[in-house]
């Protein structure tokens, strides 16, 4: 498992299946590879998110979301956020 300071929630992604912890919502719209998940009140420096087994294979923005597309096809997108960086990545 990755190090996460103390105190922060995280989003893992795993195979394709994103679980958002306490600050963030998120809605699993399919949890199977290249399934499409739906981020909620993401709170940089709060929540994380951490990639497991996937690659980060293109970002994109619709409107006022950030759009973080992996390997497998699986799609992550942040709602109304779109201000990324490599700080939000463990």
């Amino acid at each position: 498992a990755p190090a996460f300071p103390q105190g922060t929630t995280a989003i893992f992604v795993h195979q394709s299946v994103a679980i958002a912890l306490p600050n963030t919502e998120a809605a699993l719209i399919s949890d199977a590879p290249g399934g499409t998940t739906l981020l909620r009140s993401f709170l940089p420096g709060i929540d994380y998110i951490h990639l497991d087994a996937n690659a980060l294979a293109a970002t994109t923005f619709s409107g006022a979301d950030e759009v973080l597309t992996l390997s497998d096809g699986t799609v992550l997108t942040f709602e109304n956020y779109a201000s990324l960086t490599a700080a939000n990545f463990i």
